[in-house]
């Protein structure tokens, strides 16, 4: 559970760290709330670790498990101690305790600076994951939550993203908080708007059985939520959809690589919003 190098030591992320952990994504602009990280330790329970040194933490690292696929997000070194090496040992032990546990895919969402770090640790390339915001501009705030069940859209996103994603989306899908808009009978198409810290709204994910129901996915979206700033995540090779949500106000921000380690997974075909930089 602990590893230590010279005076770092790597220690799994426990309840009480989590102050700490939103501290370090507030100030990077992440929009993370407390539960957050409370539902990633509850289902992922050893899968998060705080770096410290002297006892201090001033770094942190989680992970998600979908099978045999996880996603590593929130690396994050706080300001004055990076540079140390501290980020590679979060990595290191991320990627160690992975392993360990029989995962074939291991993915992340990289800034583009760290890029060199996950290349150096065996990481491959596999496409920008473009991201796109929306100022708040027309949009109407009428909206009604999607009556769909719940287990119509995890049987949904299974099948079209052929990714166990069950438990964390479960969790965001019973979150009153956020909004879902589904189409088709049977559902054949879904988004989930998602509440962020900060004041904006996160559409994440958006899976659709084809490029037909994305359109008016978007513009319900847009017509129900307009009025608030947006935020989605979209994978590269999903050109037409970039193209669509430039046409409807949102604009292009800095993106991420994509990348992957063991073997490549390309479930990217019906995806059209991410579910999140750092959960994929």
């Amino acid at each position: 559970m602990t590893r230590r190098t010279d005076n770092c030591t790597i220690t799994c992320m426990q309840a009480t760290d989590i102050p700490f952990a939103v501290s370090l994504t507030d100030h990077e602009g992440w929009g993370f709330f407390p539960r957050d990280f409370q539902i990633k330790l509850k289902l992922y329970p050893t899968g998060s670790f705080v770096a410290r040194l002297e006892g201090e933490p001033v770094g942190i690292i989680s992970s998600v498990e979908y099978g045999e696929y996880a996603f590593l997000g929130n690396l994050i070194v706080r300001d004055g101690c990076r540079g140390r090496g501290i980020g590679g040992l979060l990595m290191q032990r991320a990627i160690d305790y992975l392993k360990d546990k029989g995962i074939k895919t291991i993915e992340l969402d990289g800034v583009l600076a760290a890029v060199p770090l996950y290349r150096q640790l065996g990481f491959k390339d596999k496409h920008l994951s473009l991201r796109l915001a929306r100022p708040p501009q027309n949009g109407n705030g009428d909206r009604d939550r999607s009556r769909k069940s719940t287990a119509a859209i995890l049987a949904l996103d299974r099948k079209l993203t052929g990714v166990s994603r069950r438990s964390l989306l479960k969790a965001a899908l019973v979150d009153e908080s956020n909004t879902l808009i589904a189409q088709g009978r049977p559902v054949s198409a879904y988004a989930l708007i998602r509440k962020r810290a900060g004041g904006f709204l996160m559409i994440a994910p958006l899976v659709a059985f084809g490029w037909r129901q994305v359109p008016g996915l978007v513009d319900t979206v847009v017509r129900w939520h307009g009025d608030q700033p947006l935020w989605i995540g979209v994978p590269e090779p999903q050109y037409r959809m970039s193209q669509l949500l430039v046409s409807r106000g949102f604009e292009y921000k800095e993106p991420s690589l994509r990348m992957y380690s063991g073997k490549r997974l390309d479930y990217e075909k019906h995806v059209y919003g991410i579910f999140g930089p750092a959960v994929g």
